[in-house]
């Protein structure tokens, strides 16, 4: 019976070499032996042989672990952002009366490594419709004018939340303004010519899809023209014309 014993408990031994670690534990007519740990890439085992002669027993264990596996995981992909806008407006002038306004704006940018706002050199062409009328001492008056301008500055994006921004536009230029002045009893005096003039904008914009955001945006525009002597002095008053209108924004 004992060299039986001792035959089953060799071929255990042999068993375990081929599948993992033995580990022999102290106890009666016990073997003592082990041998270093087999890692593998998904799993490792662990087998321990134990016998004794009094009872006749034999007892194999196998204990399987899961090995830490190490798995790489690709970086996401970083957005490259967008560097180009072209940005159609159109709504309103006001300057007394209402008019038609519209312009055309394209910038170059992008923001500053590790600073939230968002600057654009840009260039916008505009063109709006402007005036007023009334009477002055029962005399009827017409004050009519058109702006087109051209102007190049800075615009500046700030993020509120993921997707909504706030921007300011500095845009200095030169404005063609063609001016009509008409009241009873006087000549009619008309003008044109380039001026300079200096806009201030400033707005609004939801981000709808990543090339594409819409928004509001209130521009005034600073200037003269050469009527504004002649105004005066019949008491026409002649406010800055201040823009109201929607944009529509690409991002290239």
């Amino acid at each position: 019976m004992t060299w039986g014993i001792r035959a089953l408990a060799s071929l255990g031994i042999v068993f375990a070499i081929f599948t993992g670690d033995v580990r022999a534990e102290d106890g009666p007519g016990a073997r003592a032996g082990a041998s270093a740990p087999v890692h593998r890439e998904q799993e490792a085992r662990e087998v321990m042989v134990r016998h004794s002669a009094d009872p006749p027993q034999i007892e194999v264990v196998v204990d399987t672990r899961a090995a830490p596996v190490a798995v790489e995981v690709p970086p996401e992909p970083q957005d490259p952002g967008t560097h180009f806008i072209v940005e159609l407006n159109l709504g309103s002038s006001f300057t007394g009366s209402v008019g038609f306004a519209g312009s055309l704006l394209v910038g170059a940018g992008g923001r500053l490594r590790g600073f939230p706002p968002i600057f654009y050199l840009v260039g916008e062409a505009g063109f709006q419709l402007g005036g007023s009328d009334g009477q002055i001492d029962g005399a009827r008056y017409v004050d009519g004018r058109e702006y087109g301008d051209v102007s190049l500055g800075l615009r500046t994006y700030l993020p509120i939340l993921r997707d909504l921004r706030i921007f300011l536009d500095i845009l200095p230029g030169a404005t063609f303004v063609t001016s009509t002045l008409a009241r009873d009893g006087l000549t009619e005096l008309h003008t044109s010519g380039w001026y300079a003039h200096f806009a201030f904008g400033g707005g609004v914009q939801g981000r709808i899809f990543r090339e594409l955001s819409a928004g509001l945006r209130v521009k005034i525009l600073a200037t003269d023209d050469g009527l504004d002597d002649a105004r005066e002095a019949l008491g026409i008053y002649t406010p800055m014309p201040v823009v109201l209108s929607g944009t529509v924004t690409w991002h290239l």
